[in-house]
This record gives structure tokens, sequence and C-alpha cells, in this order.
């Protein structure tokens, strides 16, 4: 039940950042570092590492962009915000 919440919030994240991004939204903010971020500091390190990769080449595919950029990022923000946590 955990693993489909954190997963929820993850693809919620990841797909209203997407759409506003392309509808024009202005400085919004990176919604879904923040759900990393959540997940982190309530389920510990490796939930946070695995949904950090997860969300940030989820992300970096639906973005177009370099592959795997954000999702390091996104993976050692979420290390880190499990260790702090």
């Amino acid at each position: 039940m955990k693993a489909l919440g954190v997963a929820a919030l993850v693809l919620g994240a990841v797909l209203v950042q997407s759409a506003l991004s392309r509808s024009g939204g202005g400085a919004l903010g990176d919604l879904v570092l923040v759900a990393v971020v959540a997940v982190g500091l309530l389920h510990g390190r490796v939930a946070s590492l695995l949904t950090g990769t997860a969300a940030g080449l989820l992300q970096d595919a639906l973005g177009g962009g370099m592959l795997g950029l954000s999702g390091l990022g996104k993976c050692v923000a979420g290390y880190v915000a499990g260790v702090a946590g």
C-alpha cells in the first residue's frame, strides 16, 4: 500500500509538472523534486533513492531532454533527504 501511494504521488507530480511546463505556466519550481524529498523524509533513504531515480528518468523521458540527468540529480537529492529524515 505504501508503494502505491508513493507511485501515485510521483506520477501526479510528473504529470502536473509536464502539463504546466508545456502550457507555458510560469516559474513553478520542481514538483517532482518536492515529491522525492517528501518520500525521503517519510520513508527513508532506500525508498527515496529508488523513487528519485524512477521519477527523474520518467521526467527526462517525457521532457525530451538528455535521458538520465534529472534521474541522477533526483536520486542524489532523495538519498540526502532520506539520510536527513
